[in-house]
């Protein structure tokens, strides 16, 4: 299962910023259909709630990595004893 992981947030972190939010706007839309399928009755595959919650937050992990690694690189070194 670890391996599975790990292979998916691979493929995650190949994917440019708008592949990634696509994604997750299509996990969401998902995650809502299948929750009113759960309120009707409709759905048997109820931990299927649990696998949608995951892999939305290991995109939301992915986005959030690329923007704090982009916040760090727009920071410009300080030199120290550059007052001299």
């Amino acid at each position: 299962m670890a391996e599975k992981t790990l292979s998916y947030n691979k493929e995650l972190q190949a994917l440019g910023e708008g592949e990634l939010n696509e994604q997750l706007q299509k996990l969401s839309q998902e995650m809502w259909q299948h929750k009113a399928k759960l309120r009707q009755g409709a759905e048997t595959k109820t931990h299927r709630s649990q696998l949608l919650r995951n892999q939305m937050a290991r995109i939301q992990t992915a986005l959030r990595q690329r923007t704090k690694v982009d916040a760090t690189a727009a920071r410009q070194p300080v030199e120290k004893g550059a007052n001299a």
